[in-house]
């Protein structure tokens, strides 16, 4: 299959933001107006054939080439809590980027003659790369007290040549110990190398930029080499199932700054423990448990020592002294199903907690100037409970449904040498009623309500506490000559907050009409979307330091002629 597409974007944007600094504040008000052009190409490959009773072989790949060309402008204004200027911001960028990427795939199964033994090898080699010019214009001054004090101009070009090469090998093979008991070895081996190299330029005396700078121009090389043997234990009985392993994993990681000659190596060596249980109850009824332990790498940017200052008032810096991260989560579910009755529920709860998290560090200026990287932190979790409780009123012929749920994170960050323990909270509860009748209609409606409560150690003044719903509501009809009527709304609606001057309440209602032509072998449809062009871009963002919304452009009211 191949694939070509392009899409001309204008892009625009409006953000409001309230930041908290000890006991004072101040608000940045910015716009962003640009323009892109993207032309994408895919294709994708699939060979897959049986060799023999025993063995067979399935080919993939995928490729993909995009070029994206862009230009934006930016202005910001800062001003404090008293109305006292802090800075302003003028920046305009153009950019023209390439991205490619080949990923393949060979899956290699074989059957032995003994029931349930098997053989598996699975091969996967992906590249990726990424290779952009930007030039970067800003002016930027700076207030004290209310006066002029100080400013900068910034004039450059930037060349940033990034290429990922991974592959990977993976080995199963399982030995049926009886009936219901078997034994499973895999071994994986993987080793992922990425180079990132970073030019920075500003004018020469002839207007062209020739003059190299050293402090933002950077040449590094991450590797990352991975043995992983592992073993797991399976029984499948009737009324219940299990299965419990591990794998140990031995990880060396090869940091090397080709600019500064500095190599440094990491081992790290991991346990993965894995473990379920299901066990079926009388019905359609069963309990499911499961739990692993996953680690997670840091990413070269977060790693290359190196600024970038692209946004002169946030600029980000590497920090090539990160550790791994490693995150234990667990899941517990219960489900049941009456057929007859036609009522059922499932719920569950899962969460997860993460040693060595990734967090950010940000040291922020009375000039309204941050700089922060990633560093390792220990606390972060997350805890969430779904439920669903669904039955039918067999005279009406309805359906009905609803259940609780709730989610809750703690994050840690640091900010000013101080740390942050921020907590998300949301608590909600979903409804659902639907009735249909065999090729003629159905309809539901589905309303939901939540609350959305957060909290800063550091700040009283970036918590939000507000309630939000909605109501989503779907209309199927057949009506005479083969034709079909669909249409949907969707509303919603927030609580109005002070420091949000935002309209809470939109609706979005979209219809078609469509029918099956030619021994319905096309469909042909008419439809509308966005019908009382209500769509909006718009987002709540909060965390321990700030506020802000967000208003962006977005495709509103449109309608389609479309022939499938």
């Amino acid at each position: 299959g191949y694939k070509i597409t392009k899409v001309n974007s204008p892009s625009g944007e409006r953000n409001y933001t309230t930041n908290f600094t000890g006991d004072s504040s101040y608000n940045s008000n910015s716009v962003t107006d640009g323009f892109s052009s993207k032309i994408k190409q895919s294709l994708n490959l699939t060979f897959e054939t049986n060799i023999d009773s025993a063995n067979s072989l399935k080919f993939t790949a995928k490729g993909n080439l995009n070029n994206t060309k862009s230009n934006s402008n930016y202005t910001q204004q800062s001003i404090s809590d008293k109305q006292i200027p802090i800075n302003d911001i003028t920046r305009r960028t153009n950019s023209n980027t390439d991205n490619s990427s080949i990923n393949s795939n060979l899956l290699w199964k074989h059957k032995f003659k003994k029931t349930a033994r098997t053989l598996t090898v699975n091969v996967n080699y992906s590249i990726v790369g990424s290779n952009g010019e930007t030039f970067l214009y800003s002016k930027n001054n700076y207030f004290k007290n209310g006066l002029p004090d100080n400013n900068d101009t910034t004039d450059q070009k930037n060349l940033k040549d990034n290429q990922t090469n991974t592959f990977t090998g993976n080995i199963t093979y399982t030995e049926p110990l009886s009936k219901t008991l078997f034994l499973s070895f895999t071994y994986l081996y993987s080793v992922a190398t990425n180079q990132n190299d970073r030019l920075s330029f500003t004018k020469d005396i002839n207007a062209k930029y020739t003059n190299k700078i050293d402090s933002l121009s950077n040449s590094y090389l991450f590797k990352q080499t991975t043995n992983r043997p592992g073993v797991s234990l399976r029984m499948v009985k009737k009324k219940y199932n299990f299965s419990i392993g591990s794998s140990l994993s031995i990880s060396n990681f090869k940091q090397d700054n080709r600019t500064t000659n500095l190599v440094r190596k990491y081992n790290f060596t991991n346990f993965f423990p894995t473990a379920s249980l299901y066990i079926k109850l009388p019905g359609y009824a069963g309990i499911r448990f499961n739990y692993n332990g996953s680690s997670q790498a840091p990413t070269l940017n977060q790693l290359q020592p190196i600024t970038d200052n692209t946004d002169q008032l946030n600029q980000y810096i590497g920090n090539p002294d990160l550790k791994q991260s490693f995150t234990h989560s667990l899941n517990l579910n219960y489900n049941f199903y009456n057929v007859l009755q036609e009522r059922g529920l499932w719920a569950g709860v899962n969460g997860s907690f993460t040693q060595n998290g990734f967090v950010n560090e940000r040291t922020l200026d009375n000039f309204g100037k941050s700089t922060y990287r990633t560093v390792n932190a220990n606390g972060n979790y997350y805890f969430g409970l779904y439920s669903n409780y669904n039955f039918k009123i067999k005279k009406p012929n309805i359906h009905i449904s609803f259940g609780p749920n709730i989610n809750t994170s703690r994050n840690v960050s640091y900010l000013n040498n101080q740390k942050s323990i921020n907590t998300n909270s949301s608590y909600g509860l979903d409804f659902g009623i639907r009735k249909e009748k065999e090729n003629k209609y159905e309809v539901s409606i589905n309303p939901n309500f939540g609350y959305v409560n957060t909290k800063s150690s550091i700040s009283n003044g970036a918590l939000a506490n507000y309630w939000q719903g909605g109501l989503d509501a779907n209309v199927r009809i057949t009506l005479p000559l083969k034709f079909r009527l669909e249409t949907d709304v969707d509303f919603t609606a927030k609580q109005e907050d002070p420091n949000f001057p935002a309209k809470n309440k939109f609706t979005i209602w979209n219809a078609a009409l469509k029918r099956f032509i030619f021994k319905d072998k096309l469909e042909a449809s008419v439809s509308v979307n966005d019908i009382l062009n209500e769509r909006r871009g718009y987002d709540r963002a909060f965390n321990e330091y700030r506020y802000s919304e967000t208003y962006y452009n977005t495709l509103k009211r449109y309608w389609m002629l479309a022939l499938t």
